[in-house]
């Protein structure tokens, strides 16, 4: 309260305003960030077999710390979805051969890169195998 003892008029705002309104946030050098941004890693497939799935990517090199691996978690996706299968891959590799799939199945894919940092965010995606 003021010291006429009325209290401040408070104006509420929506979340939206008020997300516009504040100045962008500046990225902070500290342990905690990666150098290296894990998000834009491109995950393509090459084949759409019945049994198995090739992914590929191509990093995206930003200057930051090189990727010493890649951890690629994988499972069938559904009502009631499968327990992950995980690989782990050294950094210079781009490609990984999931296999031992169903047909005509829908799966779900998590792939990170790890550097002397840690582990990275996430790239995500579904793939369906063929019949």
């Amino acid at each position: 309260p003021s010291r006429s003892g009325k209290l401040p008029l408070i104006r509420t705002m929506s979340p939206d305003k008020v997300l516009r309104e504040q100045p962008p946030l500046k990225p902070m050098a500290t342990s905690a960030v990666l150098p290296f941004d894990c998000s834009e890693i491109r995950v393509q497939p090459r084949t759409g077999k019945a049994d198995y799935y090739e992914l590929t990517w191509k990093p995206r090199h930003d200057g930051g710390a090189p990727v010493l691996e890649y951890v690629v978690k994988y499972r069938k996706a559904g009502e009631s979805p499968g327990e992950w299968t995980t690989n782990t891959i050294s950094g210079s590799q781009h490609k990984l051969t999931l296999t031992k799939l169903q047909p005509a199945s829908l799966y779900e894919v998590e792939m990170a890169a790890k550097n002397c940092a840690g582990v990275g965010q996430p790239a995500m995606m579904t793939f369906r195998t063929g019949k």
